[in-house]
């Protein structure tokens, strides 16, 4: 019978919905682009103005403006990597080889 680790699969599912949220296929994109060039109706074209403006948002690289509250870990960045799912995987990559060493089971 086939053991699922269920934890890994929560994570995993977590991290694509996340990308799914901020990040819009270039397929997608090319034919919004297509569809807005070819529309000639300036209703139309306003409402796929906004849909533009609505995927760009996510996407965009803000710059933070602080005084006095460093230093800042961004966690998550433009590409969907997140610093903190790494670490945690890393560490959980580690458990095992320090159980050996301390001599836990």
């Amino acid at each position: 019978m086939t053991q699922f680790n269920y934890q890994l699969i929560e994570e995993v599912a977590k991290e694509l919905y996340i990308r799914a949220l901020k990040f819009l296929p270039p397929d997608v994109k090319a034919a919004l682009e297509k569809a807005y060039a070819k529309e000639t109706d300036d209703t139309d074209r306003s409402i796929l103005k906004t849909i533009f403006q609505n995927i760009e948002n996510p996407e965009a690289i803000y710059k933070l403006w602080v005084k006095d509250c460093g230093p800042l870990i961004v966690a998550m960045d433009a590409h969907g990597n997140h610093l903190y799912f790494e670490a945690k995987a890393k560490a959980r990559a580690k458990i095992p080889d320090i159980y050996r060493q301390i001599g836990v089971g």
